[in-house]
């Protein structure tokens, strides 16, 4: 599984709870933009079937680029 946010934070406590919960490998975090997170997995040929993201200010000017 992959995990991404934005916020430097929320991937510190992302880590902690990843440890707390014994997941080792099983989750990836990373902490870069949402646009360049879904293009890197595409081009190093991930495979993924969802999405989740929280909707940002602007989504409808998001989801159109």
């Amino acid at each position: 599984m992959y995990a991404n946010d934005l916020n430097p934070m929320s991937i510190h406590w992302l880590k902690v709870n990843i440890k707390h919960n014994k997941l080792g490998d099983r989750v990836r975090p990373f902490n870069i933009d949402a646009r360049d997170f879904v293009r890197q997995l595409v081009a190093d040929g991930k495979h993924f079937d969802k999405v989740i993201m929280n909707l940002p200010v602007c989504g409808e000017l998001f989801l159109g680029t």
